[in-house]
């Protein structure tokens, strides 16, 4: 199991260290896109609470130009709420624009690229597998068979088995190499990038 070079416990244990980290990532890029969906809902409730603001202030300063003409007292102070209104729902609608702008950076930053890196990673491993057990299996038919006593050109058996040898060799080589190559990287390099893009956000919403 699993060629004469490599035993096949060995690459089960191998495989499942590979797996376990991208399950790792995998799980973590999917509580970012539930973050993600429930930030885009948070900013249409966000823009709907601005318009409403706005209708408001609308309908209470037609109110205030009829109702309330003969007091200025009143008049001044549905001005202020008028006002007041209008300037909160501008608030509102930044922190929704500001918001916006983050979960897209983020869903593109981090959730995007996990997902490709993810994707990329379990296509390479089927690959690279399949790669090495196509020629372990090449490997192992053709030494059987220089071995056979019906074998006459020994020589030439011989020359094919030690090329089949280093191809296996090759292939394992990748393999082994594809597997043991860490994944977290990935997981930092799209953390960083998440990092920034709250910084640009933070500091949009303080200027």
């Amino acid at each position: 199991e699993g060629g004469p070079v490599f035993p096949g416990k060995m690459w089960k244990e191998m495989e499942g260290i590979t797996q376990t980290r991208l399950k790792r990532i995998e799980k973590i890029a999917q509580k970012f896109s539930e973050y993600i969906t429930f930030g885009k809902n948070y900013v249409v409730i966000t823009k709907r609470l601005s318009r409403e603001l706005f209708l408001q202030s609308e309908n209470n300063c037609k109110q205030s130009t009829s109702e309330y003409h003969s007091n200025d007292n009143k008049v001044i102070i549905e001005e202020l709420l008028n006002e007041a209104f209008q300037h909160f729902a501008r608030i509102i609608n930044e922190v929704g624009d500001s918001l916006t702008v983050l979960l897209e950076s983020l869903d593109d930053a981090f959730l995007t690229k996990t997902n490709e890196f993810i994707k990329s990673e379990r296509n390479l491993t089927v690959a690279y597998r399949k790669s090495y057990t196509h020629a372990s299996n090449e490997y192992d038919t053709l030494l059987k068979s220089s071995l056979s006593p019906k074998t006459k050109d020994f020589k030439s058996k011989d020359a094919k088995v030690v090329g089949c040898l280093k191809k296996m060799e090759i292939a394992r080589f990748d393999y082994v190499h594809h597997l043991n190559n860490g994944k977290e990287y990935q997981l930092v390099a799209a953390t960083l990038a998440s990092w920034f893009s709250y910084l640009a956000y933070f500091k949009q919403c303080q200027d």
